[in-house]
């Protein structure tokens, strides 16, 4: 029980030091934050006009498509969240990075590649 605790306590650190991370350039953060909300905006406006105009599409009305919206917005959000570096791992694969990452230096799977990002940035 007390091994379960330090790894959570070890990894509200590292989710900790990837916010501090994004916020360093607050600026970049706030924009980007901004540029999604408007981005999401659009998408939503996008929407509403289609099924005013078009009031079902082989059963699917606005209320499904905002639905499934949710549900794959909480499942990507969640996604990056708890495995932060999941976007790029791709590049951290092909240059050879996944060594940094083995299971023999952290040993809860779920940290595995945020803590590699920071390993690789010089933050741990």
């Amino acid at each position: 029980m007390q091994q379960l605790q330090r790894e959570w306590r070890f990894l509200l650190a590292v989710w900790q030091a990837n916010l501090l991370a994004a916020m360093e350039y607050r600026v970049a953060f706030l924009s980007q934050v901004l540029g999604m909300m408007i981005n999401n905006a659009i998408y939503f406006v996008f929407w509403m006009l289609f099924f005013e105009r078009f009031k079902e599409i082989r059963g699917w009305d606005l209320n499904d498509m905002l639905l499934l919206f949710a549900v794959v917005a909480t499942g990507f959000g969640a996604a990056t969240v708890f495995f932060g570096n999941i976007l790029s791992l791709n590049e951290i694969i092909t240059g050879g990075d996944l060594t940094i990452i083995s299971p023999c230096r952290v040993r809860c799977s779920c940290i595995h590649w945020p803590v590699g990002a920071l390993l690789r940035a010089g933050a741990i």
